[in-house]
């Protein structure tokens, strides 16, 4: 069985196989890293997700770095990241998931088609006068 011709998509290539596809080994941990890729189109926050999944996710080898991982990743989709933050890990079964979030350059139109796009609504508050919180009391 070859992963390649079973891929949902023609538009992947190059990716690890999905992570139950993937024999168990001393290579790799019950671990695993989701990217949530974004940029901004249009001056709102587009959230991107791979048109055969509900999230970007792929196995964590042992010994490597998880953001060597997640940047080769994201890269390997043909996304350029800007930033890569580490937002957080959670435990889904026996294995746990440390979840990035990619903010990428705006890709071109037919590159996003082949994601499912969708705007996210951002509200700022702010979060009172950091600078007054800091300076020492007036005497």
């Amino acid at each position: 069985m070859s992963v390649e011709s079973d891929r949902p998509s023609p538009h992947i290539t190059g990716l690890p196989a999905p992570l139950s596809e993937l024999p168990w080994s001393a290579d790799f941990v019950m671990q695993a890293i989701e990217v949530l890729p974004v940029t901004l189109r249009d001056a709102q926050l587009l959230c991107l997700r791979p048109e055969h999944a509900d999230s970007f996710i792929v196995g964590w080898p042992a010994r490597a770095k998880p953001e060597e991982v997640a940047l080769r990743a994201v890269a390997q989709t043909g996304l350029e990241s800007i930033v890569l933050h580490s937002t957080s890990w959670r435990q889904a079964g026996e294995e746990v998931i440390l979840t990035y979030l990619a903010v990428v350059s705006p890709p071109a139109s037919r590159f996003v088609r082949r994601w499912r796009a969708s705007y996210v609504s951002v509200v700022i508050t702010p979060f009172g006068s950091i600078a007054a919180a800091a300076s020492p009391p007036a005497s």
